[in-house]
């Protein structure tokens, strides 16, 4: 089984997918709250659909071009859960409307983590204005 994973823009989607087929899917607008919500959603679309974790045997992640929060926040996770669970992750890049387009891009294996590709550079490093 393969877990989807895109984090690209404010709407999160993520699916599950067995013999090449979306079996299970679901998107939420994360409003900043990406980080709280992503890892409890992963678990409850498992649960949902009576799979567990260890079923999966990789991860696919859309790692960019998209905005450096929600991005980052999807890459970290997918590069987290891919170690943990000792299963591999690939990065898949490009302009998606859905998972099923982001499912069918071919994908290699990449040489470590995944590293997401901003769509701007990120500005970490700026004082806001005051």
């Amino acid at each position: 089984m393969i877990l989807l994973i895109d984090t690209t823009t404010q709407t999160a989607k993520i699916g599950l997918v067995e013999d090449n087929k979306i079996i299970a899917q679901n998107s939420w607008d994360a409003n900043q709250k990406l980080a709280e919500e992503l890892v409890g959603e992963i678990t409850k679309l498992l649960s949902e659909n009576k799979k567990t974790l260890k079923q999966l045997e990789n991860i696919l992640v859309h790692n960019g071009p998209g905005g450096f929060s929600t991005l980052r926040i999807g890459v970290t996770a997918a590069n987290t859960l891919g170690f943990g669970l000792d299963i591999p992750v690939f990065g898949i890049e490009g302009e998606f409307s859905s998972l099923e387009e982001m499912l069918n891009k071919p994908r290699e294996a990449s040489d470590g983590p995944v590293k997401p590709i901003y769509k701007f550079p990120p500005r970490i490093t700026i004082a806001k204005p005051k």
